[in-house]
């Protein structure tokens, strides 16, 4: 197992400023974003710790779903991580959850606990000029900008969403937080809703409603392929 995650805090994000629709950048409905690629390795690969990189070094975006885990074992024993080391990730996550249901409720109208409905709302307010302003303003010298956290706080409620939607799935954690993904023991599949959330600030995820691809992944636990 690799060592601790070094940072064992989250840091407290504040409402993404700047999202007013009105403040928005003229965007042509013809205009391609960047792939989820580029934008990865702009604004997501640069914060791989050194330790990290063997891991995640020639990894780019993940695909939404991974089979061929092995099955039939906690996901703890699958993480990477030390026990100190999953707890950090887990606590991370939980307050990325957190941080969206602050964030979300002024942005999104958002209330309760996370829900499709959230999904929905997200959807609703992130099209593509939406996302091509976020990106335009995105600064790959920070990890706190609008980009870096929609994205994960983004991912983070998928996550939590999937959860509630199919309890058998586990959180497979792994550093930095964002590179974690949800684990069906059952099955051996990897569910990647970090990178979903990565995805939908691109050309291949804009478009993509994420209800249906929580739904998909539902039924897959579910009901298998």
């Amino acid at each position: 197992m690799i060592d601790d995650p070094e940072q064992d805090e989250t840091e407290e994000r504040g409402q993404p400023e700047g999202l007013d629709p009105l403040d928005a950048a003229p965007f042509s409905a013809d205009e391609k974003l960047p792939g989820s690629e580029e934008i990865f390795e702009t604004y997501f690969a640069s914060w791989l710790a050194a330790e990290d990189l063997h891991r995640h070094d020639e990894e780019g975006m993940r695909p939404d779903v991974e089979d061929g885990l092995t099955s039939g074992l906690p996901a703890r024993e699958l993480s990477p991580l030390t026990d100190k080391g999953r707890t950090i990730i887990d606590e991370q996550i939980r307050g990325m959850v957190a941080a969206a249901a602050e964030d979300w409720q002024g942005l999104l109208s958002t209330a309760g606990d996370p829900s499709l409905e959230w999904i929905d709302a997200f959807d609703r307010r992130f099209g593509r000029a939406e996302v091509a302003d976020i990106i335009a303003d995105a600064d790959p010298a920070d990890d706190s900008s609008d980009l870096v956290v929609l994205a994960c706080e983004l991912g983070a409620v998928l996550g939590e969403v999937l959860r509630r939607e199919a309890p058998g799935l586990e959180w497979l954690h792994d550093s930095p937080a964002w590179t974690s993904a949800l684990y069906d023991p059952r099955q051996g599949r990897r569910f990647n809703v970090f990178h979903w959330g990565i995805r939908k600030f691109s050309e291949d995820g804009v478009d993509d409603p994420l209800r249906s691809k929580v739904l998909r992944c539902v039924g897959l636990v579910r009901y298998g392929a």
